[in-house]
């Protein structure tokens, strides 16, 4: 017979676990898993580049809100700089960003966000429905001890 002990977790490492198998719930949903993946590890390089310069990466490519019903339900890519770092990575005009690490981005705040905690994450994962209408996973590998395969 299998015995349980009781162990006590704090309010927030339950918050942890709890949002863990969610990520790995909705990440490995068959839904999701019928959407092509594009993976780019990311070089050591363009990944200081802009996390230390998050100012430069707005410049380097434009974003505008997409509406539906007076609510915000993507970014839109408006353009993206020529001859950019961001540019190898997969992002064109027209581009709609609708969900960074499977969580919709329906406002700047949480899109600036995100962003500028990318310096604390190994990976990021982006849904982008491209401009003729297909979507898209696009996973940023920034840890070089990490590879395609193991996302």
């Amino acid at each position: 017979m299998l015995q349980l002990e009781r162990v006590k977790i704090s309010s927030l490492n339950f918050l942890r676990i709890m949002v863990s198998i969610f990520s790995i719930v909705c990440v490995h949903s068959t839904a999701l898993a019928a959407v092509p993946v594009h993976c780019y590890p990311v070089a050591a390089s363009d990944f200081e580049f802009y996390s230390h310069k998050l100012q430069t990466f707005f410049n380097d490519i434009h974003f505008s809100p997409v509406f539906n019903e007076n609510k915000i339900t993507a970014y839109k890519v408006t353009s993206v700089q020529k001859n950019s770092r961001i540019q190898n990575y997969g992002f064109e005009s027209g581009d709609s960003i609708e969900k960074i690490n499977n969580t919709s981005i329906n406002n700047s705040e949480k899109l600036i966000s995100t962003l500028s905690k990318i310096r604390q994450l190994p990976s990021i994962e982006l849904l982008i429905q491209k401009n003729h209408g297909q979507k898209i996973r696009y996973q940023y590998l920034f840890d070089p001890n990490i590879s395609c395969s193991e996302t």
